[in-house]
């Protein structure tokens, strides 16, 4: 990344140890986590070093933060990482680029190895809280994937722990979430690492599959069944954001909008600041796509061609220039992309 010419503005670096965040910018200062008006949880007071291009000076400065992680030697590697670390990178769009390289599950061996060690007490309870920390996130995605399969919806445990708070959006796997999500599976060559890969490969083919059903699921759903958020997202992109100050407004169910009365919707746009115009051509938009939606899954049915704008249009695609993030961790399921405005 650092010979790639992307731009960075400033980076921060911090890990999250014992469920409690250091900044590793600033002599490992304990950090609070909070959350915002939005939902979302934030480590408060994060030192943010400022950089004018990407090159080796932001290479030096994760370098220094690296060297601050806490490690320890166990029975499967010299320094292993006892933290889960976070490398934020700002970039000029106002968006983020986040590395995350969380600490390895430990198992019965690493454990017998830890009780032989001279800190016996202090590296048990780490490993407890690794891989306490570590079946939290599991269990979020678990519950993830099974509600992206639709049905009834389970409560996602994001508070559990620090880092599920932390992580949360970076789990969104909404057609119209900003989020976008990689994961990277890191597996063992060596026979007593095989169950832990057995693992790591079923937990990624259940992605895959879920992913992958997100995918057609969102080609072929019509706009009356869209959530709120999504026709607030549409409205935002409608003709090339022409009524985006309009979209927050606009935070009403597809099944709601195509069943209110058109006098209705217009008296809520212009209670946003809309026109009678504004109005009744949102209104006739939605409209229209309902009915070519409508018109395209009939068309799947018989075999035919979907028509390629409503397929766009239901998959919720997102206005250019949106930030991107990339988490990344070491054992198991490793990495997911999120995009933070």
């Amino acid at each position: 990344m650092f010979q790639s010419g992307v731009e960075i503005v400033a980076v921060s670096c911090f890990e999250v140890r014992s469920d409690k965040v250091h900044d590793l910018l600033n002599d490992s200062e304990e950090l609070k986590v909070l959350t915002g008006a939005d939902g979302n949880d934030n480590v408060v007071g994060l030192k943010k070093l400022e950089a004018e291009e990407a090159g080796e000076a932001v290479k030096d400065v994760v370098t220094r933060a690296k060297a601050l992680r806490s490690t320890a030697s166990t029975n499967a590697n010299d320094q292993s990482s006892r933290s889960h670390a976070f490398y934020i990178f700002f970039l000029p769009s106002g968006g983020s680029l986040t590395f995350v390289d969380l600490a390895g599950s430990e198992n019965k061996a690493d454990a017998k190895s830890h009780s032989e060690s001279e800190n016996a007490d202090e590296r048990l309870k780490e490993m407890k809280e690794i891989n306490k920390s570590l079946g939290d996130l599991k269990e979020c995605i678990r519950l993830t994937l099974v509600n992206s399969k639709g049905g009834k919806q389970q409560h996602i445990p994001f508070r559990r722990s620090v880092l599920t708070r932390l992580l949360r959006t970076s789990l969104d796997v909404s057609p119209t979430s900003a989020v976008k999500t990689t994961f990277l599976c890191h597996v063992g060559p060596t026979r007593r690492s095989l169950s832990m890969t057995i693992n790591t490969l079923n937990y990624a083919e259940q992605m895959c599959s879920a992913t992958n059903a997100a995918k057609e699921a969102a080609k072929f759903k019509g706009p009356e069944k869209w959530s709120p958020k999504m026709v607030a997202s549409w409205v935002e992109k409608l003709d090339g954001g022409k009524y985006a100050t309009l979209s927050e407004s606009m935070h009403m169910s597809g099944k709601i909008f195509q069943t209110m009365w058109l006098n209705d919707f217009i008296k809520r746009v212009s209670a946003a600041g809309g026109t009678e115009a504004d109005g009744n051509y949102i209104y006739d938009k939605f409209h229209d796509l309902v009915a070519e939606s409508k018109k395209g899954n009939g068309a799947k049915k018989k075999g035919k061609k979907v028509d390629d704008v409503t397929i766009e249009i239901a998959e919720g695609k997102k206005p250019a220039q949106k930030p991107v993030s990339e988490l990344m961790y070491g054992a198991g399921l490793s990495a997911a992309c999120v995009e933070n405005s």
